[in-house]
This record gives structure tokens, C-alpha cells and sequence, in this order.
């Protein structure tokens, strides 16, 4: 297994990344209380794999594949050709206390 695969706490350049903005606007989430983070004794900011998921899926944002492997978590691939039918199976799925 790679590092990636089991990352507990992410910096803001691979948050930054994984929500397509800039690393001061990550900074300025976890500041703001946005986003829960901490400052390591060096002053970087981490935050946790599952604050980042919270984050990712109150906003609807998608879920980069290494950051369900950091959770250990188990996922559904869903395959249905008409959107809107794909969008309801989706968060239907995802709103269910199914641990997916």
C-alpha cells in the first residue's frame, strides 16, 4: 500500500488539489472554522482524512479514490445511463445509513 492510501492528515496543497482551489483558500477555511483543521508545531495546517470526507460530502464535492482508502471504507459503483436517474441512486446511496 502506498502512503497515500493510508494518509490520516492532509496539508492544504493536497486538500487544495482535491477541491480544485488555491492552498490560502484552504487556509482561510480551516481559520474561518470552514473546514476543521489544526496547525502542527511548525505552523502547517493538517486536517484530519475525516473532516476533509465531512467537508467533501456536505458540499457534494466528489470524493478522490486515495481519500476513501485513507477511511477505510467501503464504496458502490454505480452505473446508470440516464443522469437524473443516476443523480437520485446517487444520494439516495449516499444519505442512506449505509456505511458506503
Amino acid at each position: 500500500m502506498s502512503t497515500t492510501q493510508t494518509r490520516k492528515y492532509w496539508g492544504t496543497q493536497h486538500v487544495a488539489r482535491v477541491c480544485q482551489v488555491s492552498p490560502a483558500t484552504v487556509a482561510n477555511w480551516i481559520d474561518q472554522g470552514l473546514l476543521k483543521g489544526h496547525r502542527t508545531p511548525t505552523g502547517r495546517r493538517r486536517v484530519a482524512a475525516g473532516e476533509l470526507a465531512n467537508f467533501l460530502r456536505e458540499r457534494d464535492m466528489p470524493m478522490p479514490p486515495d481519500l476513501r482508502a485513507a477511511l477505510g471504507r467501503n464504496f458502490v459503483v454505480v452505473v446508470e445511463d440516464d443522469p437524473a436517474y443516476l443523480q437520485v441512486l446517487s444520494r439516495t446511496i449516499e444519505r442512506s445509513d449505509l456505511d458506503v
